[in-house]
């Protein structure tokens, strides 16, 4: 006992020794000399440059070699790169205490890997790197803990990256060069976290790639978010939401084939496709067998694709980038699939209306390169056979179709239906024809329709208490089908002989009578369009068009062409008031209303057309235009017509046929005034553009825009109303107007020759009364100009016309009055103006009214009252007064006193400087004057103007009807001069007395006002009465010397008077 103690005991301390010296050896060995040997051992292993920072032992994986901060960068020949905290590297520990390093397991903590697919990959160049001393590998595992996996996929992938986290990877040898691979880890995708876990055997990649390598893996994946999958594979019409639980197994070799299983289970996972209900996702099996018989030719075959009760089988290959494929589908539910199919191929309504039916089909892939399987190329190659028995569909309010069966093929992106039949109603029904696959079919279908009596498809009409049209009887059809679904074109071709149509009051026909339809439906949306379609009915023809749609709503239009209008005045109540006359094209529209009649519109293509329309327009004749009717109403585009006799174009719109109310919009470049509502066969409305509107109480003019010759432009607005006795209201707007032209409107024309009277003569309508607003920014009154005036025109009816008040401008100044205008019974109208204007301008006034240039300035204010004749006859018949002050102006360009100046030669004697009189003309400080007028003669007694340098006074008249003047002038200096006699080279005379002594000077201006004829005159020759005037408008002295020497000669004490 005593001697095994001491045998144990020297165990102990021979192992104490024996670790002792391993941890002097291990502590006096340099790793630092083995970094080279490690880093290129590593990088011949990985294929990579490698490299590390601080390197070291470490116990806590066991004794390891601590390779700390590990790096493999990214390179252009390799898309991956790697970085991890810690690389351990368990060595053997004799060989390390020889100073060998030998690797069996590797263990990398913390890694980061990021692979890069989305570019491609350089050639591999051969490693640099050399080393006299390289690291022997004997490795038995690889560990990957707390790993993170990046993948970054093609940009052609419906994924963009991929990431693992929380990995833990194990790798080990096993027997047969093979290795043990066990992985778990976290898949992240759009923040939702799934399980990964793959386990299995796959062969050394040391062992050379070969065909006849075996692999085992399997592969589960829980919770998998179905909504994120659908999002990243851009299923906009697909929704999923729940989660999933994935299982895949992967066994066999390229050569004899790699089966493969697998299961998508989705218990409370639901999906929707476009707006079709939402329904359980299941359980989804896939099994195939891949095999490879050389690098090009992958095959899938012994595929079976299994989801509840339907089931899809058949094998794939693809060499040489050219895919060919085979499968058989089972006879199953059609509903099924339905529920399965991409919402473009299904047409809306199509799987909600399939009752049942079966389907049976063989699917088949001539080899086709991949380059032409994108789209609509795939559905062109594909061949598919397909039968149907037992088909069922159901359609709201009519009866089911059944019965059905059907052979369809798909060939070259073609359905042909070989045959189909199924009976509606009891009737069989059958079609032929072909689908056109593109990004939407393509109908092209025909076949015969022998639908249930009318009176049973009530539903697909608007409610009977909304229409009065009825439809009874049976309509047997040839029918055909073309277009994609969003413009499906259906034909009819129906007997129309036992159907019974009646719309009450417009047309009807009787069971018996012979008939046919022809027409052409359009399926928008929810909406069926009616065009291009033929009723025959009683020998009468129409063409008709409309739509039906889903709301109850509906339309349906009828055409005919040259139908007589008298005789359509039988048809209608709402034109026979206007007795109208010639032909039309019937465009009649019938709509679905609130009421118990519907609407009716309508089109009337009008051929010389009559209309009466009011007995104060005249009658519109030769109407040739597009009449519309809309609903309770008519419209009209623009239409060609004669008003009376005058060329016009005008637009009608009545909006209400029960409450008649006319809008008319005519145009026209001339019209007589008496064709609307003014009384003058003379006057002309140019370029004629009216907005009126006609109704039982009166015209409403909306707008009316005219012009006459006299250059009048305005703009019309008011009410006419009453039609016994009118009553015109009007607000009237011109930028220029002459009044007198628009007095003239109102001028009747002379009594007419009366024939002999073979019936009794009715007394005229009664002139309707007028009372007219107007605005005017420039125009004339007779000869006088002005702007901004306003007035307001009346009218009595009996041939009393007034403006009054009347305010009008003219620069600074201002005027009133007013203007009346009388007719006699003689149909002659007399002008009568007066009033008062302040601060005009004179120079204005004097062009406008004598109708010559002017030959003064200043500032006018005076009073007026003329009268006379209107029209050109005016001046010889006027008569009337004016009187007038004109301040602070001047005498221009007139001849008499260029003629009279120069006589006197005045500017020798003063000192002033006087201007050219001919030239500039005479200033003055203020003229007074008095006229009178009758028959164009326009006399004065006491003109007077007042100046600087003398002062004129005038006596005398100027006939307006032939410009002549005939007067005389006196003129008297302002300034008193002595002894002056000798300077005047004219025969002056001497004018003294107490005030002291005066020049004056007298002439006579007679001839044409243009170029007078001026002569000097003594004063003796002047009349009493003449001189008179001058004494007091010159203010001259009492006492008149007419012997010049009183003035020469030395004068006495008391000179006589």
């Amino acid at each position: 006992m005593p001697r095994s103690r001491s045998i144990a005991r020297l165990i102990v301390l021979l192992l104490l020794l024996t670790c002792a010296a391993g941890a002097l050896v291990l502590v006096n060995i340099n790793l630092n000399s083995y970094r080279t040997e490690i880093a290129t051992g590593l990088g011949e292993l990985l294929g990579r440059p490698v490299s590390f920072g601080r390197i070291g032992y470490s116990l806590r994986n066991g004794l390891a070699v601590d390779c700390r901060d590990l790096e493999i960068p990214a390179s252009a020949d390799s898309n991956f790169s790697l970085k991890a905290a810690h690389l351990y590297l368990k060595v053997d520990i004799l060989p390390l205490l020889r100073g060998e390093l030998v690797l069996r397991q590797l263990i990398l903590d913390h890694p980061r890997l990021q692979i890069d697919l989305s570019r491609p990959r350089a050639p591999n160049r051969p490693s640099q790197n050399s080393s006299s001393r390289s690291m022997t590998t004997s490795l038995r595992k690889v560990r990957m803990q707390s790993g993170t996996i990046s993948v970054r996929l093609p940009e052609t992938a419906a994924v963009k990256t991929l990431r693992l986290r929380d990995i833990d990877l194990r790798v080990e040898n096993r027997p047969g060069q093979r290795l043990g691979i066990s992985l778990q880890g976290i898949t992240e995708l759009d923040s939702n976290a799934s399980e990964l876990a793959l386990t299995g055997e796959i062969a050394s990649p040391w062992r050379g790639k070969t065909a006849h390598n075996r692999i085992d893996l399997d592969l589960q994946l829980k919770h998998l978010p179905l909504d994120a999958v659908a999002r990243r594979l851009g299923m906009k019409k697909l929704r999923l939401t729940g989660k999933a639980f994935l299982s895949a197994r992967l066994r066999g070799s390229a050569v004899g084939g790699i089966a493969i299983q697998s299961t998508l289970t989705a218990a409370q996972a639901r999906y929707t496709i476009g707006d079709r209900p939402t329904r359980p996702v299941g359980q989804w099996q896939l099994a195939a067998t891949w095999q490879r018989d050389d690098p090009a030719t992958d095959r899938l075959r012994n595929i079976t694709l299994k989801h509840n009760d339907l089931r899809l089988d058949g094998k794939i290959e693809l060499r040489r980038q050219v895919l060919s494929a085979h499968f058989q589908l089972p006879r199953t539910s059609l509903h099924s699939w339905l529920e399965l199919a991409p919402e473009p191929l299904l047409p809306a309504g199509l799987l909600e209306q399939t009752e049942k039916g079966r389907i049976s089909a063989t699917i088949a892939l001539p080899p086709t390169p991949l380059a032409q399987l994108t789209g609509n190329d795939l559905l062109d190659k594909l061949r598919i056979d397909a039968d149907f028995d037992q088909l069922s569909w159901k359609f709201s309010g009519l009866p089911p179709l059944e019965q059905g069966r059907a052979q369809l093929q798909l060939i070259d992106g073609r359905i042909i239906a070989k045959t189909f039949q199924a009976r509606w109603a009891g009737r069989l029904q059958t079609l032929t024809g072909s689908i056109t696959l593109d990004t939407l079919p393509r109908f092209a279908l025909q076949g015969t329709l022998q639908p249930p009596p009318l009176q049973q498809l009530r539903s697909l009409l608007p409610d009977n208490k909304q229409t009065a049209l009825i439809l009874q009887g049976a309509v047997p059809l040839r029918w055909s089908c073309r277009g994609r679904p969003e413009n499906l074109t259906i034909g009819l071709d129906g007997d129309l002989t036992t159907l019974r149509l009646d719309y009450p009051g417009w047309f009807s026909k009787k069971p018996g009578e012979a008939g046919r339809l022809r027409a052409t439906l359009s399926k928008k949306g929810d909406s069926w369009d009616l065009a291009d379609s033929r009723l025959d009915l009683a020998g009468e023809s129409l063409t008709a068009e409309g739509f039906w749609r889903s709301d109850s709503d509906w339309k349906l239009r009828l055409r005919g062409t040259r139908l007589d209008l008298q005789q359509l005045l039988k048809r209608s109540r709402h034109l026979a008031p206007h007795r109208p006359r010639g032909t039309l094209d019937l465009d009649l529209k019938l709509r679905s209303a609130a009421g118990p009649v519907p609407a009716v519109n309508g089109r009337l293509q009008l051929h010389d057309v009559g209309v009466h329309l009011t007995r104060s327009l005249a009658d519109l004749q030769r109407i040739n235009g597009t009449l519309l009717m809309t609903g309770q109403g008519m419209k009209t585009v623009l239409l060609n017509a004669r008003l009376g006799q005058s060329p016009v174009t005008l637009q009608l719109q009545l909006n209400d046929f029960t409450r008649p109310e006319l809008q008319l919009h005519l145009q026209a470049r001339s019209v007589g005034a008496h064709e609307l509502i003014f009384p003058s066969r003379k006057q002309k409305l140019r370029d004629l553009d009216g907005r009126i509107t006609i109704a039982a109480r009166g015209i409403d003019f909306d707008l009316v825009k005219v012009r006459l010759d006299g250059g009048t432009d305005c703009v019309v607005t008011g009410t006419m109303q009453g039609w016994h006795r009118p009553h015109i209201a009007l607000q009237i707007d011109a930028a220029y107007a002459d009044i007198d032209e628009v007095i003239a409107l109102w001028k009747h024309p002379g009594k007419p020759k009366q024939a002999p009277a073979t019936k009794p003569v009715t007394a005229p309508p009664p002139e309707p009364t007028i009372s007219i607003k107007a605005r005017v920014a420039t125009g004339k009154l007779s000869r006088l100009r002005f702007i901004n005036a306003t007035g307001t025109i009346t009218g009595d009816g009996r041939g009393l016309l007034s403006i009054a008040p009347l305010q009008f401008y003219s620069g600074e100044g201002f005027g009133s009055g007013q203007v009346i205008v009388k007719t006699g019974p003689d149909h002659t109208s007399r002008l009568i103006v007066s009033g008062h204007v302040e601060n005009f301008p004179a120079q204005g006034i004097h062009r406008d009214l004598l109708q010559r240039d002017s030959i003064l300035t200043g500032t006018l204010r005076g009073d007026f009252y003329l009268e006379g004749l209107t029209g050109d006859d005016f001046i010889r018949t006027s008569r009337g007064g004016i009187n007038l002050e004109i301040d602070d102006g001047v005498l221009k360009r007139f001849k008499v006193l260029s003629k009279l100046f120069s006589l006197l030669n005045v500017s020798q004697l003063f000192s002033l400087h006087l201007p050219d009189m001919a030239e500039e003309g005479m200033p003055f400080k203020k003229i007074d004057a008095t006229f009178s007028l009758a028959g164009g003669l326009l006399k004065t007694e006491d003109l007077l103007v007042h100046s600087e340098a003398m002062d004129l006074s005038m006596v005398g008249e100027y006939d307006l009807n032939d410009n002549r003047i005939d007067a005389v002038l006196g003129i008297k200096p302002l300034k008193t001069v002595d002894k002056i006699i000798t300077k005047i080279p004219i025969a002056g005379w001497i004018l003294t007395g107490k005030e002291k002594a005066l020049i004056t000077a007298h002439f006579t201006v007679k001839g044409s006002a243009d170029q007078p004829e001026v002569v000097p005159v003594p004063i003796t020759s002047l009349s009493n009465k003449v001189f008179g005037i001058f004494k007091r408008v010159l203010t001259l002295p009492g006492k008149v010397i007419t012997d010049p020497g009183d003035v020469i000669l030395p004068q006495s004490v008391n000179p006589k008077e």
